[in-house]
């Protein structure tokens, strides 16, 4: 008898195994898994055609890694033909938490899943050796308003002159601005004029008296 032992082909969630047989008398042939015989059942199916036998392992996982054998018997002889199916899973990994702060840079990690042999299920790697960190911030903190100049060009002015104060704020807009005289706030009116341009606030008296 002649043993011939085929690459595995992968089919979505199924590996199948070929052997091509040989000999005369026709021998009889078994499949095992680490030296214990395999029958066919749903996860190991087995198809015997003519000159070649199948082994398909269903919805394989990590647990079944192992060395496959294939072999030929007859009264004159046997021979034997083996393969180590090595089986490595996409690595997963749990969401992205959330961002350690609420503006700024901060940090977000997520951790990978690893196989359970045992379970052929995912868990969390006990020794976090696969947690990924990414740097994060969605919005740049707020800064409070701050003058930094304040004033007019001329210090001293005579009736029905004009005078332009110039108030420049750094802060985070928008800022909220009032322009006060003697205690008492300022509005638009005929002889005073309250604008703004970016971060420079400017207030326009006409008719000095």
């Amino acid at each position: 008898s002649e043993v011939f032992l085929y690459e595995p082909k992968l089919n979505q969630t199924k590996v199948t195994l070929a052997c091509r047989v040989t000999g005369a008398p026709s021998p009889d042939v078994k499949w095992t898994r680490n030296n214990k015989v395999l029958k066919s059942s749903e996860k190991y199916v087995i198809e015997d055609h003519d000159s070649f036998t199948t082994l398909a392992i269903v919805n394989f996982t990590l647990f079944d890694a192992a060395l496959y054998s294939c072999t030929a018997t007859n009264y004159i002889s046997n021979d034997i033909a083996t393969i180590t199916l090595n089986v490595e899973m996409p690595d997963y990994f749990t969401d992205w938490t959330e961002c350690d702060v609420s503006c700024g840079q901060g940090m977000q990690y997520r951790d990978k899943l690893c196989w359970d042999r045992l379970s052929s299920k995912r868990d969390d790697c006990r020794d976090n050796s696969g947690r990924e960190y990414r740097s994060c911030g969605i919005l740049p903190c707020p800064e409070p308003p701050v003058i930094e100049s304040f004033g007019s060009n001329d210090k001293e002015f005579t009736p029905g002159e004009t005078v332009t104060l110039t108030c420049e704020i750094a802060g985070t807009f928008p800022l909220h601005v009032e322009w006060f005289k003697d205690g008492e706030p300022l509005e638009n009116c005929n002889n005073v004029k309250i604008m703004n341009k970016d971060n420079t606030f400017i207030l326009q008296i006409s008719n000095l008296t």
